[in-house]
């Protein structure tokens, strides 16, 4: 029974953030695009944490504007994935991770939900 309880939790928290993705969303770009608005992606993750997955993360991501041009490809990555985590973080008071699979980064709603 708590595991029911546990599981319709964990679906409930996702499906608020996704409705509330738009609350600390921020703009970013990869490589030569215009800029995006992160609440699409954070949405595209909330429902695949839903569905107990992972998600891609976006490729040379970086925050926009971008007026860290003295910085690394990989900092800025560095810099964009922190902001998701954060923005993650604050919608469902739960932690994602980021991992390199496949010699792609994923982020995962936990440690424990690698796959």
């Amino acid at each position: 029974m708590n595991n029911t309880f546990s599981s319709c939790d964990a679906k409930s928290k996702y499906e608020w953030a996704f409705e509330n993705a738009e609350h600390g969303w921020f703009y970013y770009s990869c490589k030569s695009s215009s800029d995006r608005k992160s609440f699409y992606l954070i949405r595209d993750i909330m429902l695949s944490f839903r569905l107990g997955r992972g998600h891609l993360v976006p490729e040379n991501a970086r925050l926009s504007p971008d007026n860290y041009k003295t910085l690394t490809i990989e900092q800025k990555q560095t810099e964009f994935e922190t902001k998701l985590v954060n923005v993650i973080f604050n919608l469902t008071g739960a932690e994602p991770v980021i991992k390199d699979v496949d010699k792609k980064r994923c982020i995962f709603k936990n440690k424990f939900c690698i796959s």
